[in-house]
C-alpha cells in the first residue's frame, strides 16, 4: 500500500512523456495578470533631486581666540600693566542657523591698563580677535552670515593719542591657495550681514573654510601717568555671530531604471548614491508605479508623481517600485510554433514564410500590420494575442488566424506534399523550381546522389535541371501527392505516390558542436553496413548500430522512419596530434584496449598527423619503417579535446658507465656487473661454507655426544634437521647484515 502513490504519479510521468504533440489550445486567461487598460509611455530613466541640510559650522575644526600685547619705544619696565582681562569663548554650531545668537563667540571681560612710569613715552597697545570656522559641505551653495564685531579702548593723561582697527570677514579659496574678502570695515564696531554664492573653488577637501577677524592698535604720547585702557565695559571687545550657514543647491541627476517582468507585476529597480546624512530625496515616478522597497532603510513618503525620501544616511540607495504595465515592459515566456500536414507528419518551419503580430486587445484582422517570424520559437506575453499569416515561398497565403491567446506550443494543420527530387548523376546538377504563374524561381546544386526534400502546397508547379555540359530538362507537374523524381543519365523518373523514406545520418563533435565525416564511422542499418550518409526504406522502424574504426559500438537504437528523418548523433572527440622526430621513418599503431581495434600507419621523419578519435583509453606502439623492433610504448588516457605526442629518441651523448659496475670479457663477450652485486655474492659464499663449517663443528662437539648419551633411535635424522635449522638462522641474520651494509 505505500507503494501506490509511487506507482500513480509514475504513470502520470508516463502519460505525459508518451503523449501526443500539442495542438492549438487558445489556453487560460483566467489566472493571467492583465495589462494596464490604458496604456503610458515607457519609462526607462526618471530623474531625482537631493535636498541637503543646512551646512552649520563643525565646532570641532572651528577655533576661537583673542589676544593683546603692549609695544613702548624703550622697555619694558616704563611701564605699569594692570591686567584684569580675559578672553572669553563659546562654540555651538546650533546657534548660527536661524540667528538667534546664543553662543558662538568671543568676547573680552574685565580691563587691560597700560600706564607710563616716565615721561616723554610712546605707548602702543595691540589687541584683537579671530575666530577660524570650517563648514562642511561637498557641493555648491550659499552662505548666509551675520556677524557683529565691536572693539573699544580709552586713553588718559596723554600729550596725543591716535586709534585703528581693520575688521575682515574672509573665505579661502581652494583654486588660489589665498584667502579673499567677503566683508570689510575700519570702524570700530560694525555688522557683516548678507550672503555670498559659494561655488565649487571654494571648497577644500570638503570643507568651506572662513575668517572673521579685526585687529586694534592705540598709540599714545604722554609722561608718567598716562594710560591706555581696554575699558570693563562688557562685551565691548567681541565677534558674534549670529548666523552662519550655507543653504546648499540642490542635486539634480537623472537615473536608469531596470525592469524585470514577472508573472504579476513589473519590478522597475534604480540606484541613487546619497553622499550625505539628513538629506531629502525627491524621485519622480510614473503615476501608475507604487512604491514597494528601498535598502537601506529610510523613510519614505509616497505621491502621485514622486516619493520623498528622509532619515537618509550616506548609502548606495536600492528603490524599486511595482506596476502591472505589462505594455511597456512585457513578460518574455517562450511559446512555439509547429506546422504538420494532412497525415500528421512535421512541416520543417522554414518551408513556409510565417508572419505574426502581438496584441494587447482582441483586434480585428484589417487593421493588424504583421512582421516576419523567423523561429518558430519566440517570445510573447502571457496578456497578448497572437495573430498569425503563413505563406508558401512565393507568398500565397496559405493559413490566417488571429486573436490566439497565449499557449506554450501551437500546432496547425496546413494541407502539403512531399516534394522531392534525387540526383543519381555522377556529377552536380543545378535545380530550380516555380509555381505556375509565378516569376520567382528558387534554385540550388546538387552534389552526386544528394537529394533536395521540399514541401510545397498543392498547385501546379515547373522545373528546370541543368547539367554539368548544359543540357537542360524542364517538366511541368501537379502536385497533388507526395512526389519524387530520379534523375539518371539524361531523363527524368516520377515517382508519385511512392515516396520512400529516407534517414539522413548526421554526426557532430560534442565537445565543439562542429560536424564529423560519415567515414570515420561504420553505420548499419538492420545489420547492414551502408556506405552513404542517406537511407532510404519502405520500413517504418529499423535498427542503426554506429562503430567507429576501432571496432567499438557506439551508438545502437531502434529509429522510427517517419518520410524524412534526421538522425543527428553526437561524440565527445579529440584530437591527437603526433610528431616523428626520431631520425628514421616510424610505424605507429594506436590500440584501443577494450576491444583491440587499431588503426596502423606510417609516419615519416619530421612529419606530423592529427586524428580525431572518441574519448577513452588507448595503447600507442612505435616501430621503425618495416621493423619488428619496438621504439616505445605507451598507455594514453584520451579526456581532453586536445592531446599532442612528440616521438623523439633520448638525446645527449652516451652515458659513462658508473663507478660502481666493472667491465669484463669472457669468450668474446662483454659482460657489465655491479662491484656491489660482486661484493655480496662474495659474501653470501663465505658465510655459506662458514655456516656449514660451524654446523659440523657443533654435530662432532655437542650434537654427537648428547645422542650418544640419551641413545636416541633416528639420531642421524634429528642431527641433520638440527643442523639445518642452524645454518638457516646463520644464513638468515647474514643476509640481513649484508642488505643493511650494501
Amino acid at each position: 500500500m505505500k507503494n501506490k502513490p509511487k506507482i500513480f504519479i509514475l504513470i502520470i510521468l508516463l502519460l505525459f512523456l508518451l503523449s501526443p504533440p500539442l495542438k492549438l489550445n487558445p489556453g487560460n486567461r483566467d489566472n493571467i495578470q492583465i495589462a494596464a487598460a490604458t496604456p503610458t509611455e515607457r519609462v526607462d530613466n526618471t530623474t531625482y533631486t537631493i535636498y541637503f541640510a543646512k551646512a552649520v559650522p563643525s565646532v570641532s575644526e572651528s577655533n576661537l581666540f583673542g589676544y593683546h600685547f603692549a609695544e613702548v619705544n624703550v622697555s619694558g619696565d616704563t611701564i605699569n600693566v594692570d591686567d584684569a582681562y580675559d578672553w572669553v569663548t563659546a562654540k555651538d554650531a546650533a546657534s548660527c542657523i536661524d540667528g538667534s545668537y546664543s553662543s558662538f563667540f568671543v568676547r573680552g571681560l574685565g580691563t587691560y591698563m597700560v600706564e607710563a612710569s616716565v615721561n616723554n613715552l610712546k605707548i602702543t597697545l595691540k589687541w584683537g580677535i579671530m575666530i577660524s570656522v570650517a563648514i562642511p559641505a561637498l557641493t555648491p551653495g550659499t552662505l548666509h552670515y551675520y556677524i557683529d564685531f565691536a572693539s573699544s579702548y580709552a586713553p588718559g593723561g596723554y600729550i596725543s593719542y591716535s586709534g585703528s582697527n581693520t575688521i575682515k570677514f574672509q573665505i579661502f579659496n581652494a583654486t588660489t591657495g589665498k584667502y579673499v574678502n567677503i566683508f570689510t570695515s575700519t570702524y570700530f564696531s560694525d555688522v557683516a550681514i548678507g550672503s555670498y554664492t559659494i561655488t565649487s573653488h571654494l571648497i577644500s577637501n570638503g570643507y568651506v573654510y572662513l575668517k572673521a577677524y579685526f585687529e586694534s592698535i592705540a598709540t599714545i604720547e604722554t609722561d608718567a601717568g598716562g594710560y591706555i585702557q581696554i575699558p570693563n565695559i562688557g562685551s565691548e571687545n567681541r565677534i558674534l555671530i549670529y548666523q552662519l550657514y550655507i543653504s546648499r543647491d540642490p542635486l539634480s541627476s537623472t537615473v536608469y531604471i531596470e525592469h524585470q517582468p514577472e508573472e504579476n507585476y513589473v519590478y522597475h529597480h534604480l540606484q541613487i548614491y546619497n553622499p550625505e546624512y539628513a538629506t531629502k530625496i525627491v524621485v519622480d515616478k510614473p503615476s501608475n508605479w507604487d512604491f514597494y522597497l528601498i535598502s537601506p532603510n529610510a523613510t519614505v513618503t509616497e505621491h502621485a508623481d514622486n516619493i520623498t525620501i528622509t532619515d537618509t544616511i550616506p548609502a548606495t540607495y536600492d528603490i524599486y517600485f511595482t506596476s502591472s504595465d505589462f505594455w511597456n515592459y512585457p513578460r518574455r515566456w517562450k511559446t512555439h510554433i509547429s506546422y504538420y500536414d494532412e497525415k500528421d507528419d512535421y512541416i520543417p518551419f522554414e518551408s513556409l514564410v510565417t508572419f505574426y503580430n502581438l496584441t494587447w486587445n482582441e483586434t480585428p484582422w484589417d487593421t493588424l500590420d504583421f512582421e516576419i517570424l523567423y523561429d518558430d520559437t519566440f517570445e510573447m506575453d502571457p496578456a497578448q494575442y497572437l495573430h498569425i499569416k503563413v505563406c508558401d515561398r512565393w507568398g500565397d497565403v496559405l493559413l490566417e488566424v488571429g486573436n490566439l491567446s497565449y499557449f506554450a506550443f501551437y500546432s496547425f494543420t496546413i494541407t502539403m506534399y512531399s516534394f522531392q527530387i534525387y540526383n543519381f548523376q555522377d556529377d552536380f546538377i543545378y535545380f530550380e523550381i516555380r509555381k505556375i504563374g509565378k516569376s520567382t524561381w528558387y534554385g540550388q546544386y546538387l552534389a552526386p546522389r544528394e537529394p533536395l526534400l521540399l514541401r510545397l502546397y498543392p498547385a501546379d508547379y515547373e522545373f528546370n535541371v541543368t547539367f554539368a555540359n548544359g543540357t537542360t530538362l524542364h517538366e511541368t507537374f501537379t502536385l497533388n501527392n507526395d512526389t519524387m523524381y530520379l534523375i539518371s543519365g539524361w531523363t527524368l523518373t516520377r515517382i508519385a505516390e511512392m515516396f520512400t523514406k529516407a534517414i539522413y545520418f548526421k554526426f557532430y563533435n560534442t565537445l565543439t558542436g562542429l560536424g564529423l565525416p560519415f567515414e570515420m564511422f561504420q553505420v548499419r542499418v538492420d545489420g547492414v553496413e551502408i556506405s552513404s550518409p542517406i537511407y532510404e526504406t519502405a520500413k517504418e522502424k529499423v535498427y542503426v548500430e554506429v562503430y567507429d574504426y576501432f571496432a567499438r559500438l557506439l551508438y545502437e537504437n531502434w529509429v522510427q522512419v517517419q518520410n524524412v528523418t534526421f538522425l543527428k548523433i553526437g561524440f565527445p572527440v579529440a584530437t591527437i596530434t603526433i610528431t616523428n622526430n626520431y631520425p628514421w621513418d616510424a610505424n605507429i599503431t594506436l590500440i584501443y584496449k577494450e576491444t583491440q581495434g587499431y588503426v596502423s600507419l606510417q609516419l615519416k621523419q619530421n612529419e606530423t598527423i592529427s586524428l580525431q578519435v572518441i574519448y577513452g583509453t588507448y595503447e600507442l606502439k612505435v616501430t621503425k619503417w618495416n621493423e619488428k623492433k619496438l621504439l616505445k610504448t605507451m598507455l594514453i588516457s584520451i579526456d581532453v579535446p586536445a592531446y599532442t605526442i612528440n616521438l623523439s629518441p633520448e638525446l645527449g651523448p652516451p652515458k659513462p658507465p658508473s663507478p660502481d659496475q666493472i667491465t669484463f670479457k669472457i669468450l668474446g663477450k662483454q659482460f657489465t656487473v655491479s662491484k656491489t652485486m660482486l661484493k655480496q655474492a662474495g659474501w653470501s659464499i663465505l658465510i655459506g661454507v662458514a655456516s656449514v663449517t660451524i654446523g659440523y663443528i657443533i654435530k662432532l662437539k655437542f650434537l654427537d655426544p648428547w645422542f650418544k648419551k640419551k641413545q636416541i633411535k633416528g639420531e642421524q635424522l634429528l642431527k641433520t634437521i638440527l643442523i639445518l635449522i642452524i645454518v638457516t638462522i646463520i644464513l638468515l641474520a647474514a643476509s640481513i647484515i649484508i642488505s643493511t651494509i650494501f
